[in-house]
């Protein structure tokens, strides 16, 4: 199973640990579904939230409808940051 989170990079296996990495660092944005994962939350949770216009992060403008978040952003509300 290849699965690519900011939390566990491990999970990758055979070997593609430090391309999983690579990625990460060129990617500086989270899906919704690695943000969920990561906050320990439901994707429709964030939706809500989203809607409700009471989400700590706001989102990046994407070319599909697929929700990502800017892994700097994620990063610096969870260091309790302003950006």
């Amino acid at each position: 199973m290849y699965t690519l989170s900011v939390h566990n990079q491990q999970e990758i296996g055979d070997g593609h640990e430090a391309a999983a990495a690579d990625l990460l660092t060129a990617r500086r944005f989270l899906f919704v579904e690695e943000l969920a994962s990561r906050w320990g939350v439901s994707v429709r949770t964030i939706r809500e939230r989203l809607q409700m216009k009471a989400f700590p992060v706001v989102p990046l403008r994407g070319i599909d409808r697929k929700l990502r978040f800017s892994l700097a952003d994620v990063e610096a509300y969870e260091r309790r940051e302003p950006r």
